[in-house]
């Protein structure tokens, strides 16, 4: 009996080791994804701004807080900690994929404002206020969150009736 026992608990103690394993392994991908997809939007996005003529934009999400100066590098700092923490409890590739791209593109933007004092904008559609590709990017992320926040309440919304 107490050798059963042993070997139980031994098996358990296996059994945990190999889901601590597991959960590092995926922690680790999921950073990687990120970190990847987080490179790759900030360095896209700054090169197209050195390809293109660009309008230089001190306020935040179409020139809204335009006369704030400073405050708007601490507003932005804030808004992406905040992203980061929302970034650590995601647990989907497609979610992990779109808050990577909000954070991409709040920090290429961020680079912007500390380097330049504004963020440098080149695509204008006339009847849109001027945007950069890192704000299309954070469109997109945020576009693929609100899809599938309604999509998951839709889901629990049927399992309910």
């Amino acid at each position: 009996y107490l050798l059963s026992q042993v070997r139980k608990r031994k098996g358990i103690r296996q059994e945990e080791d190999r889901i601590k394993v597991s959960v590092a392994n995926s922690l680790r991908r999921k950073y990687v994804l990120s970190t990847l997809i987080l490179f790759l939007v900030i360095i896209s996005d700054q090169l197209t701004k050195l390809q293109f003529s660009s309008t230089c934009n001190p306020g935040i999400a179409f020139s809204f807080l335009e006369s704030t100066g400073g405050l708007n590098i601490l507003l932005v700092f804030l808004v992406l900690a905040w992203v980061v923490f929302f970034l650590t409890k995601q647990k989907t590739k497609l979610n992990i994929v779109a808050v990577s791209l909000v954070l991409g593109g709040g920090v290429s933007n961020l680079v912007d404002r500390i380097i330049f004092g504004c963020v440098r904008d080149f695509i204008d559609l006339k009847f849109w206020p001027s945007f950069n590709l890192a704000d299309s990017l954070i469109s997109v992320g945020v576009i693929i969150i609100i899809f599938e926040i309604a999509f998951k309440r839709g889901q629990s919304n049927n399992l309910n009736h």
